[in-house]
């Protein structure tokens, strides 16, 4: 005669407990790969913004000149015209929000346009604010070019709106970092 079990089931058991286990682990992984994006596309957004500023910052400094004569990173820093979000506690020191430097110069030997570069930007936040800038569809607002140096190479962007596969190319360092160098007049 068989007898019955007179004991219910109580609590989970080992397959219950590793379901929800492994359920929950793909919830944190997809909330952490959220997060993480989201931390990056606001450093993005946050550069792209110090980019604006600074070259406000440089032609209201620069309002009442002709040219660009003598402008370089300790004047831009000693103006008080730099946000604080560049400035650094060294004299002439300049960081983008991805701690690479930024560097603000009179272009090579002409005074009539300046350059604003912001080095040690990774590829994807690169692409993203290129192309913003590339391809406004011509209303560039005084930029005559834009320079990405990546792989050892010098990408020229001097029409606009440029090919997004182009920007693309430009960006996409194997060191996980390019320079932008913004050409303004």
């Amino acid at each position: 005669m068989l007898r019955k079990r007179d004991h219910k089931q109580q609590g989970l058991t080992l397959t219950d407990t590793l379901l929800t286990i492994v359920i929950g682990g793909f919830i944190l992984s997809a909330v952490g790969i959220l997060f993480v994006r989201g931390l990056a596309d606001n450093k993005t957004n946050v550069g792209l913004q110090q980019v604006v500023t600074m070259q406000k910052a440089v032609r209201e400094l620069y309002a009442g000149s002709s040219n660009f004569s003598g402008l370089d990173n300790t004047i831009m820093y000693n103006s008080g015209f730099v946000p604080p979000d560049i400035r650094t506690n060294t004299v002439g020191d300049l960081r983008n929000t991805w701690g690479g430097p930024v560097n603000v110069a009179t272009n090579g030997g002409t005074n009539d346009f300046f350059d604003v570069s912001f080095a040690e930007v990774p590829p994807d936040s690169c692409t993203r604010i290129v192309s913003y800038n590339a391809l406004s569809g011509g209303t560039t607002d005084g930029l005559d070019s834009i320079i990405v140096t990546a792989n050892g190479a010098d990408v020229i962007f001097d029409t606009f709106p440029a090919d997004l596969v182009d920007v693309f190319n430009a960006c996409n360092d194997a060191a996980d970092q390019a320079t932008i160098t913004w050409v303004m007049y």
